[in-house]
């Protein structure tokens, strides 16, 4: 080994504890840039699942419609097609004791011989008789326990209710994305049709032997249907899968997207503390570089010494980083697999992100440590050998100090900050970002919940009232809501989907006079009576960015029935879905669907009282099924509430992300007292000699921290608000929303405030 490497060995090896906390930094960076292999992995769990179970890459949501075994095997014919498989899908409720949940039942004609996505059985049995297979993901709601054994009520479309007993747990990726939202279960196809008051099925599910070609399979099979039943109706698009894609992609892209950011910053992080970390070994040494310059040494030869410190600290931190890194994305995987995809990813390694991870850790670390290593090759040998070690002289900053009435401990811990300034500058800034990090995240959390809020109060209606079976919902059921006591308004309202540029969207057919929805109208109007019967539209800030749309443009979409081009008559800018929404004059949507009939009803309520909103909702249900017209209410008070528990968890996830910067940050201001209590051991010596006793010490050096600490949270604040105001433009950008009104409450800052003296003490 040459002087220079056995240098290098012993600068890591003489201070091994900062040693060990700057590998362990970097290796906490470099594992935090394993999440960007989580799509990748995610992707392979989903190939296998999606090959077990079958699922569709083309399915029909039709009306009820009568097939045979020979008509399945017509389908199954079609040039392209690789299989087929029939089923019924019905809106129902389960009563659980004297509690009622909405619920979903899939009938499924034999769960022996099922050719597209496969139900499978977890736990348990098959359901035979009057039983019913719960989805595994109705745990994770808490709506619905479904332990094998329980017995439950169904509700059929004519209001009898039919007991059932729960054979065991199980799912497919398709219906288990629901059970966030409703309860899934599965049972014999002639349970469901029996509930459901049907003869045959609603939902054809193919799939095909080349994905690329699933459009023309699609158009080829709508023929087939209508060549089965001229008067089938479909309900919808046909739901054509691209690809390689997967129920609940996007939302875990997008919610990917935080993690990636969190890790960027997590790099960042650490990338001061390395630089830190080498201010500190220069500052230490420069009596050492004056005297290897006194005997001949040059410039490249000192750089190189501290260069090759540098790269062995990166390679041992990166190469940590990246094996931990494998298990942690992969135990990422597997918990956001299970909770909300209802699979068991098996373990893999992204060998792409394992690479990239590492020589950015590796990389990285080297240009952190440029500007220690400049000043290092700068160092004269005067001025190196005049040096005491990096321990500045007293100076202007100690003299003020000296002037302030603290108690001596504090005083003498933060005069000894102000004679180490390159240390404690490095260490303020490092916990300085890692609480801004902290501080940012949880200010996009609150942005987003605001959001929320603020869009849910847009909308004025206290009860929905959905259409739940067959039975259309025409102007006698407006009526029926009309006439219920406690009812204040009535507006029918149509929901549907149209495709745009091969994606779909919901879109709401309303009256044009509503007063239950209060639209923000960025440019051009909202819709007029004049509008009815034309073919006009407003669409949300979203989708105006992104197809390049403003009033006066024309909008193609694709419906059941065919394209047709919508005029734009102007953009709103509330988010709902995202702001993606497509709205159109009621008598519009009706007639592009051949409709004459509604499937929502907004109803509001003269009380505002929780208790008289849940009696209207009772009786309005009661009385459309009375009348024959299935349905199910929701409540908007329930439902804004759910929607911000969902963003209250979302403001925890981004808060616990935020964790591990911190701890870098702590991790960071480890360092500093660790170097101050080995350099200054002397100093200890002799106040010990002269009657401090341990306490005092331990005072001293909690002063040194807690001073630090609120440095770098006076540096935290103004950074904070810059990091949040980037996540927000980041969330914006990803979703096209526009701008975004940012919430920065100022309760934050004393509450970080005491979480970083905390921490630091």
């Amino acid at each position: 080994m040459s002087v220079l490497s056995r240098k290098s060995w012993h600068d890591i090896r003489r201070r091994r504890a900062r040693s060990l906390f700057t590998i362990a930094t970097i290796a906490f960076a470099v594992a935090g840039l394993g999440l960007f292999a989580m799509p990748s992995l995610m992707d392979q769990a989903m190939a296998e699942r999606i090959d077990a179970v079958q699922l569709h890459d083309v399915r029909f949501v039709t009306s009820d419609l009568v097939v045979s075994d020979a008509n399945l095997d017509l389908l199954s014919r079609i040039e392209g097609v690789r299989s087929v498989d029939a089923r019924t899908v019905v809106a129902t409720r389960v009563f659980v004791g004297n509690r009622r949940e909405d619920a979903v039942l899939v009938g499924i004609r034999s769960f022996e011989d099922q050719g597209v996505d496969i139900v499978t059985v977890d736990a348990g049995g098959r359901p035979d008789g009057p039983a019913v297979l719960s989805d595994s993901q109705n745990g994770r709601s808490g709506r619905f326990s479904g332990v094998a054994g329980e017995t439950v009520s169904l509700e059929a479309i004519d209001g009898d209710l039919h007991e059932v007993t729960v054979s065991g747990q199980g799912g497919t990726l398709v219906y288990s994305q629901l059970a966030t939202e409703t309860v899934v279960l599965y049972a014999p196809q002639d349970l469901a049709n029996e509930i459901a008051g049907v003869k045959g099925v609603n939902s054809i599910e193919l799939t095909v032997s080349d994905p690329d070609d699933a459009e023309a399979v699609a158009e080829r099979a709508r023929s087939v249907l209508m060549g089965i039943d001229p008067d089938v109706v479909f309900k919808d698009l046909p739901d054509v899968r691209s690809a390689g894609s997967w129920p609940g992609e996007s939302d875990f892209d997008n919610f990917s997207t935080l993690f990636y950011v969190g890790a960027v910053l997590a790099l960042i992080s650490a990338m001061v503390l390395i630089s830190n970390t080498m201010t500190t070994i220069v500052a230490e040494q420069v009596r050492e570089i004056a005297i290897m310059k006194a005997i001949g040494g040059r410039r490249r030869q000192i750089i190189r010494s501290f260069l090759l410190t540098v790269g062995l600290l990166a390679g041992l931190g990166s190469l940590a980083g990246a094996l931990l890194s494998i298990p942690m994305s992969n135990l990422l995987v597997g918990f956001v697999g299970r909770e909300f995809f209802g699979i068991d990813p098996s373990w893999g390694v992204s060998m792409p992100a394992l690479g990239v991870g590492f020589a950015i850790g590796f990389i990285g670390s080297m240009a952190a440590a440029i500007p220690a290593l400049r000043r290092a090759a700068r160092v004269s040998v005067r001025a190196g050998l005049d040096a005491s070690g990096g321990l500045a002289p007293s100076g202007r900053l100690d003299s003020l100090i000296r002037r302030f009435t603290l108690p001596r401990n504090a005083r003498i811990g933060v005069r000894n900050l102000a004679r180490r300034r390159a240390r404690t500058v490095g260490t303020t800034v490092q916990i300085g970002l890692a609480v801004g990090v902290a501080i940012g995240f949880l200010t996009l959390g609150i942005t987003v919940a605001a959001v929320t809020a603020a869009t849910w109060d847009t909308m004025s209606w206290d009860v929905l009232v959905i259409q739940r079976g067959s039975a259309d919902l025409d102007d006698t059921a407006g009526d029926l809501l009309a006439d219920l006591d406690g009812v204040e308004m009535v507006h029918p309202t149509l929901y549907n989907t149209l495709e745009v540029d091969g994606t779909q969207l919901e879109s709401w057919g309303l009256p044009p006079d509503t007063q239950l929805f209060e639209p923000d109208i960025l440019s051009g109007r909202w819709l007029e009576d004049s509008d009815s019967g034309h073919s006009v539209a407003v669409v949300g800030r979203a989708l105006a960015a992104t197809s390049n749309l403003s009033p006066g443009s024309t909008l193609s979409v694709r419906t059941a029935r065919g394209d047709v081009g919508l005029e734009i008559v102007g953009i709103d800018g509330r988010l709902m879905n995202n702001g993606t929404t497509i709205y159109l004059p009621l008598a519009t949507f009706q007639e592009l669907l051949g409709r004459s009939d509604t499937n929502t009803y907004w109803v509001r309520s003269t009380s505002q009282s929780q208790s008289d909103i849940d009696q209207l909702a009772a009786s309005a249900e009661d009385t459309l099924n009375g009348a024959g017209y299935p349905v199910r209410t929701e409540i908007r008070y329930v439902e804004r509430e759910a929607n911000l528990a969902s963003n209250r968890i979302l403001v925890n996830v981004l808060a616990v992300m935020g964790v591990p910067i911190v701890a870098i940050g702590m991790i960071g201001l480890v360092n500093l007292m660790t170097m101050n209590v080995i350099e200054r051991t002397r100093e200890i010596g002799i106040l010990r000699c002269i009657g401090a006793r341990a306490t005092d010490i331990r005072r001293i050096f909690r002063w040194e921290a807690i001073a630090v600490a609120a440095l770098g949270w006076m540096l935290a604040v103004p950074l904070g608000w810059l990091i949040g105001r980037i996540l927000v433009w980041v969330i914006a950008e990803i979703f096209n929303f526009g701008s975004i009104a940012y919430d920065y409450p100022l309760w934050n800052l004393p509450t970080s405030l005491v979480a970083t003296i905390a921490l630091a003490s």
